[in-house]
C-alpha cells in the first residue's frame, strides 16, 4: 500500500525511519496484541513514496536520508496523487483537524499523531467523516501498545482496591507555544489511565490543575483527580526537567506497581508487606535504551517466581536471574515487519512486499491453571513452572516490540479489516474530553 508522510519534524523523522529503513530481522515476532482485541498484530505492507512539509528544508532533509522519496510541492498536490492510499500526519496539533478532514474527504486512510484534534467535537466529526467515506482514521496513542501497559490493563484487579496513582512525565523541552505541556505530555498519562482503569473511572472524578507559565510557555502542570470512593490520582508533567522521567506508581491494597518507561525493568511489582521477604521481583528488561526487552524471572533466596503474566508482588530485596534461553520453548513465529535501530521509538520497516501469513495468537492461550492463580499466591511455584509461564507470556506479549511499530501495524490491520477499531475511536474521543475538563479546571 503506497503512502505519504506529512510533517518531517522531530516525531516525523522517527516515523520516517520506521517506514523507510529495511529490517535485518524481518521474520522476528511482532507478538504484541492490539489494545482492545485478542489477536496478535502482524506485519504491515506500507511503501512510503513521498513527503510533504511546510518547511522545504525539512522535506529536503528527509530526501537526503532517503533519496527515493518524492517531495510534494503542496498538501493539495499530495491529496491529488491517486496512487497514495494512506497518509501519516505528523504535524502540530492545531493543524490535525483541517489536514485530516481534507485527507478523509479525498478518501485517504490516515494515521494521525496524538492528539487527534484539540476538541472532542472535532474528533467526533472526523470519525463520522471517516465512516461515511469508508476509510480508516487511526490516532497514534502509542503507549496503549506497550506490553507493560497491556499487562496492567489485564491485571489491574490484582492490585486490590486502588488507593492512589501518581504519574510523573518530565523532560527538558520540547517547548511549544500552541499547546500546553498538558496536551503534549500529560495526554500520555491520561490515555494510559483511561485505558488501564477505563475512561468511565476518570469521568467519575473531578479534575483540578495548576499550570505554570514560563516565558510564555505553559511548561509545567500539576493535575489531580478526586472523587468520593475513588482513588486519588495525580500527574506531574514538565518541560523543565534536566532528567527524563516517565514513571507511574499504582498503590493498591494488595501491592504496588511501578511502571517506568526509561528504566531497565519497565514494570516492577512490590508486596505491600515487605516482611514477606521470601518473594522476589519480576520485570520487563530493556535491551536498548527506552526499548522494552525480554521479560526476566528474578529470584530471592532460591525461591522462584511466576512470570509477568501472573507475577507476585515483591519485596525490593531481590537479586536478578535471567532465565536461560535454551530452557524455554520457542513460541510460534509471527512475522514482523519492522525493527528498531537505535532504541528510543525510532524504528525500521521491513520489505513492503511481505504479506500477512502467520496465524494470530489469542489471549486465551494463557494456561487456565495460571490464569486462576492470584497475584500473591504464586511464591511457591517451582522455577520450572515459572519458566513455562514465561514462555506463554513471550508468545502473547513480545516486549521487544517498540510501541510505534505496533501502532503502525494496528493501523494497517484496520485497513485490511475494512473498519475502524470502535474501542480505539471511543478511547481517543474520551481522552480529549478529559483534557478539555482539565483545561476548564486549570488555574494559571
Amino acid at each position: 500500500m503506497k503512502c505519504a508522510l506529512v510533517g518531517c519534524g522531530y516525531w516525523g523523522e522517527k516515523v520516517l525511519s520506521a517506514m523507510c529503513q529495511p529490517s535485518a530481522q524481518e521474520s522476528r515476532d511482532l507478538g504484541v496484541l492490539e489494545p482492545f482485541g485478542k489477536q496478535a498484530l502482524q506485519r504491515a505492507d506500507f511503501t512510503l513514496i513521498g513527503v510533504y512539509d511546510s518547511s522545504l528544508d525539512n522535506a529536503q532533509k528527509a530526501r537526503q536520508a532517503y533519496p527515493h522519496l518524492h517531495i510534494y510541492p503542496s498538501y493539495e498536490a499530495l491529496l491529488a496523487d491517486k496512487q497514495i492510499e494512506a497518509i501519516f500526519l505528523i504535524t502540530p496539533p492545531a493543524s490535525h483537524f483541517p489536514l485530516a478532514k481534507a485527507a478523509l474527504e479525498s478518501k485517504k486512510h490516515i494515521f494521525v499523531e496524538k492528539p487527534l484534534a484539540l476538541s472532542s467535537n472535532e474528533c467526533a466529526l472526523l470519525y463520522e467523516l471517516a465512516s461515511k467515506q469508508g476509510v480508516v482514521l487511526h490516532c497514534d496513542h502509542i503507549f496503549l501498545y506497550a506490553p507493560a501497559v497491556q499487562w496492567l490493563r489485564a491485571h489491574i484487579q490484582d492490585f486490590g482496591q486502588i488507593h492512589s496513582i501518581h504519574a510523573r512525565r518530565a523532560s527538558l523541552g520540547r517547548f511549544q507555544k500552541e499547546v500546553s505541556v498538558v496536551w503534549d505530555l500529560a495526554l500520555h498519562d491520561v490515555a494510559i489511565l483511561a485505558y488501564v482503569l477505563g475512561a468511565s473511572a476518570l469521568e467519575k472524578m473531578k479534575p483540578c490543575a495548576k499550570l505554570v507559565d514560563v516565558s510564555g510557555y505553559l511548561a509545567l502542570a500539576d493535575i489531580g483527580f478526586s472523587g468520593a470512593g475513588e482513588p486519588h490520582i495525580s500527574i506531574h508533567t514538565s518541560w523543565l526537567s534536566p532528567k527524563k522521567v516517565r514513571e507511574m506508581v499504582i498503590v493498591g491494597t494488595r501491592g504496588v506497581g511501578v511502571y517506568d518507561e526509561v528504566a531497565e525493568s519497565k514494570l516492577t511489582l512490590f508486596s505491600v508487606d515487605s516482611a514477606l521477604g521470601s518473594q522476589g521481583r519480576v520485570g520487563f528488561g530493556a535491551k536498548n535504551g527506552d526499548r522494552c526487552g525480554e521479560p526476566a524471572v528474578i529470584t530471592t533466596q532460591g525461591n522462584s517466581l511466576d512470570s509477568p503474566c501472573k507475577a507476585p508482588f515483591l519485596s525490593p530485596k531481590s537479586c536478578r536471574e535471567q532465565v536461560a534461553p535454551e530452557s524455554l520453548q520457542s513460541p510460534p513465529a509471527i512475522p514482523r515487519i519492522l525493527e528498531e535501530d537505535k532504541g528510543a521509538e525510532c524504528e525500521k520497516s521491513a520489505s513492503p512486499s511481505l504479506r500477512d501469513t502467520a496465524p494470530a495468537v489469542a489471549r486465551q492461550s494463557i494456561s487456565p491453571s495460571l490464569e486462576s492463580k492470584t497475584i500473591l499466591d504464586s511464591s511457591s511455584l517451582s522455577l520450572q513452572a515459572a519458566k513455562a509461564s514465561l514462555v506463554i507470556h513471550e508468545q502473547n506479549l513480545d516486549s521487544a516490540t517498540p510501541p510505534l511499530i505496533s501502532s503502525i501495524a494496528h493501523f494497517y490491520a484496520q485497513i485490511t479489516q475494512g473498519q475502524i477499531c470502535p474501542e480505539l475511536a471511543e478511547h481517543t474521543i474520551r481522552v480529549v474530553q478529559i483534557l478539555e475538563q482539565i483545561d476548564a479546571a486549570t488555574l494559571h
